[in-house]
Parts: C-alpha cells; structure tokens; sequence
C-alpha cells in the first residue's frame, strides 16, 4: 500500500487527543486502484494508537460485487471538531468533487459504524475542486469555538479559479453553511491553498502558484477580533527561493506562526533541501516575518539541513495544539514520519529528527 503524498488532515478531539486522518491507496493490496481514510488517535509526539480504516473500510454497502467503489475515492481529506465535540471530515475525491461525513459527539469515531455516509457538496459538472483549506473565523479567543470558513481552488473549462464557504450560525456542529460563492483569486494560476490552524489568533490564507512561478499570496482579516470583518485584499507574499509545492502553518506557543514550505524544481535548479521555512517575529497581529531559510532538524544535538529528495513530501496538515508535522518519505512515498518540537513549551526550541517509529495506516 502506498501514500498519496496529498493527504493528511486532523481533528482536535476530547482532553487534548488528536484524531489524526489519512489517505491511503490500496491498489498492491486488492489489485485496483481504490483509496482509503483512515483514522488514528494521536496524543503526543510519537505516541499514536491504531490506524483504521473508516472510508470505505470494510463496509460492504460501499462496494459492488465487482469491488467498484460505489462513491469516489478520496484524495485528501480535512478533520474538524466543533465546541460539543461532533466531528466533521471533508474529502476531495479523485475526480474533483467535495464530499463530507459526520459523527455525533461522544461516538467513537474509530467505529466505522458511526460514521454517516459521504455527502457531496460540489459536482464535477460545475467545476472541479484541486485543493482546500480551511481557517477559523474568531473573535480573538484562542480556542475551538471560532466558526470555520473553506477556500476552494477549482477548475472549469475557462481556468482555474477560487470558490468559498462558511459556518454561518453557531459554533456547534448544527449550525447552518453559507452557499458556495465564486470568490476572488489573486492569480489565475491557484491551485494550492493553505490556511492557518483553529488555535491561530487570527484567520489567514495563502494561495501559491504552483508549479508556475511559486508565488504566494496572502490575505486576513482585517481585525483579527471580529469574525464578520472583511478580508484584505491579495498581496504578494516573500518565496523560497524555488517554487513551492505544498505549504503547512503552526502555531509555535507563544502564539506565532511558522510556515513550512515543500518545494521541487519542476523542471529548474534542483534545490539544496526540501524544506523552507519563515516565521512571525513577534506576536503582534501584522508583524512581519522572518526571510525563508532552509528547515533545520535537530540530529545529535547538532541543527543539520537535510539534502534533497525528490521523493520527499510534505503534509499539508498539522494536529491541533502540538507543534507536531507530518512527512512521507520513501521511493514511492511509503512511510509516515513526524517531526515535532524537542521542547514542547519552548517556541524557540529546535525541531527534533525524523521520527520513522509511528504507527503505520497499513
């Protein structure tokens, strides 16, 4: 069974746990090409329970007598828990389309039965949807109460483009959604997005080129305290100094977002690393922001750049609180390795090696 590379996700869960979601494909294992979600408690850097499948799982009502999926494979999937507790995930399909499943709180959402099944949201006949990315609108409260807003990046017969929704009532799981407006993109080359995590103090959006010049663009809330406020308008963001493929944020502990950045030469220089990353000078909303250096592991004590590889990627999700990120490394991206800070209290420690010990979702 291989990764997808495009693929992780995350759900804060109850006292601190985190559900960790991935994708996998299993086409060594069945011998046609299917995808996975699958599902994992996760409560501390390397400490991960059991992998298990939950879409489409082993649940017979979602295959044929031929072993057809009868709903479409996943390819990246996005966790969110509400104020009460009842978790919502979203997946892209393979063809482009947005579907969701639910689970009520207090259920086990390693349970497979307690899941409902996937529900669409956007149809491939108006337009495909190529990345999502999900911010919280806040009141300035750093906690899980903020309603979520998703920025989509699509295409249609006349390009690419960019499509958004939003939780419009209630920060529990029965509020209400906005319908999905066409919304303004900076570029008419977006087709990756990355958003800032619920326990970020203010709600951003990064758009990036991808695969053209590496661009990034940003925009944010205007006044970080009040959810209904407008949002910026686009601006050019710095870049690595290659072109950037995925792009993640954490939020450090004193409340400053670091960026890390995947990039690949796409037909250019070969890069000297795989990673960059830049980071918020102070906690000051508008600050600015350090220059993008290479990432630096903690190896033996000793900061170490890792070379390039070109079958390295990044994933695009962190779990909510822990300053933790996730990679797949591997010839054709077999394995899950995390990295995280080697001091969990201090935003200025340094990030520890890679850790190929976690659990496997295969």
């Amino acid at each position: 069974m291989s990764l997808t590379g495009l693929s992780s996700g995350w759900s804060p869960g109850i006292q601190d746990q985190t559900i960790l979601f991935y994708v996998a494909d299993n086409s060594r294992l069945r011998g046609f090409f299917n995808n996975y979600i699958f599902i994992c408690p996760y409560s501390r850097p390397g400490n991960s329970g059991v992998w298990q499948p939950i879409y489409p799982a082993t649940n017979p009502s979602f295959w044929d007598a031929q072993g057809n999926s009868e709903v479409p494979r996943p390819s990246k999937v996005i966790g969110l828990t509400y104020g009460d507790q009842a978790t919502q995930i979203w997946f892209i399909s393979t063809v482009g389309e947005l579907w969701m499943m639910f689970i009520a709180a207090g259920a086990d959402p390693t349970n497979i039965g307690n899941w409902t099944k996937p529900q669409q949201w956007t149809y491939k006949e108006d337009y495909r949807v190529l990345d999502a990315a999900v911010t919280m609108l806040t009141d300035g409260n750093l906690s899980l109460t903020a309603r979520p807003q998703f920025f989509l990046s699509t295409a249609d017969d006349r390009g690419l483009g960019m499509h958004t929704v939003w939780k419009m009532n209630g920060i529990e799981s029965g509020g209400s959604w906005s319908p999905i407006y066409p919304y303004t993109p900076p570029s008419d080359q977006i087709s990756t997005l990355c958003g800032t995590p619920p326990s970020a103090a203010a709600a951003h959006i990064f758009a990036i080129e991808s695969k053209v010049g590496g661009r990034i663009f940003t925009s944010w809330k205007i006044d970080p305290a009040n959810e209904d406020s407008a949002w910026t308008e686009w601006s050019i963001a710095p870049s690595p100094p290659f072109p950037v493929e995925q792009m993640m944020c954490v939020v450090l502990t004193d409340g400053r977002l670091q960026q890390i950045a995947n990039v690949k030469p796409f037909g250019g220089p070969v890069p000297d690393t795989n990673l960059y990353t830049r980071w918020k000078l102070t906690t000051e909303h508008g600050s600015n922001w350090s220059e993008w250096v290479p990432f630096q592991f903690l190896i033996g004590g000793a900061p170490v750049v890792l070379p390039f590889d070109n079958n390295r990627g990044l994933m695009t999700w962190t779990p909510w609180p822990s300053t933790t990120a996730f990679q797949s490394v591997g010839d054709d991206l077999e394995n899950l390795v995390e990295w995280h800070k080697t001091n969990p209290v201090d935003s200025n420690a340094g990030w520890s090696q890679l850790d190929s010990d976690l659990d496997q979702p295969f």
